[in-house]
């Protein structure tokens, strides 16, 4: 499938979205949510539910041995841990980064 048949395929992924920020580039997507609680993270992985749910009525699949969690924090405030799933699988994480060394390579994420 060409580059633009595929953006054109993907078009409405975005709308089955209700509470996070999602990038999309190519066959890239990323979801950010401010985490500030336990209702914000079930949030977070109710929209990750809607993007598996899109992705099985369209024949895509996720590659949830390609889906990481990334968590930004600025120490004052621990961060939620929680188990996040893609088609039952636990998405890994990466180690908590401060949000002071990555705020400039990752704004788009960390804007709540």
């Amino acid at each position: 499938m060409g580059p633009l048949l595929f953006v054109l395929y993907i078009n409405d992924l975005l709308s089955f979205l209700s509470f996070c920020r999602t990038y999309l580039h190519a066959d890239d997507t990323k979801c950010c949510k401010h985490v500030l609680s336990l209702s914000d993270s079930s949030l977070l992985q109710s929209d990750v539910d809607c993007l598996t749910d899109w992705s099985s009525q369209n024949h895509l699949s996720f590659n949830a041995s390609k889906c990481c969690l990334l968590c930004f924090s600025n120490r004052s405030r621990s961060l939620i841990s929680t188990d996040y799933q893609v088609n039952g699988e636990v998405i890994p994480s990466f180690e908590q980064c401060s949000i002071k060394h990555y705020q400039k390579k990752y704004h788009k994420c960390v804007h709540s």
